[in-house]
C-alpha cells in the first residue's frame, strides 16, 4: 500500500507532539490519502474499518483515544466550513466588488 503524508493532528499540549500514552509515550496522527493498494489491519488489530465522516462516534473507542477522535471531528469541522468559504461564489456587493453570498 502506498499513501500520501499529509498534515499531522495538532495535539492538545502545546510544543509537544502529540497525545501522552502513559507512562512514556506519544500518540502521534497524520492525514493521508490511499493512493495505491488496500489499507489492511496490523498483527496488534485485529480489525480495520473506514467510517464516513459523521459516523466517527459510532465505534466503542479505547478511552485514550477518544480525545484523538474529537480532534479529528473538529479538525474536519473546520476544514469543511473553510471549504466552504472558498466555494462561495462571489456576489456584487453595493460598490460593484464581488463578495462572498452569505
Amino acid at each position: 500500500m502506498a499513501v500520501e503524508l499529509g498534515a499531522e493532528l495538532p495535539g492538545p499540549d502545546a510544543g509537544l507532539p502529540g497525545w501522552s500514552l502513559p507512562p512514556a509515550h506519544r500518540m502521534r496522527v497524520w492525514l493521508v490519502r490511499v493512493v495505491s493498494g488496500r489499507p489492511a489491519p496490523i498483527e496488534a488489530h485485529d480489525e480495520l474499518r473506514t467510517l464516513p465522516a459523521g459516523h466517527w462516534r459510532d465505534v466503542d473507542w479505547l478511552p485514550g483515544d477518544v480525545p484523538i477522535v474529537e480532534a479529528l471531528i473538529a479538525w474536519a469541522a473546520a476544514d469543511a466550513r473553510a471549504d466552504a468559504r472558498v466555494a462561495a461564489p462571489a456576489v456584487p456587493a453595493a460598490d460593484g466588488v464581488g463578495a462572498p453570498s452569505p
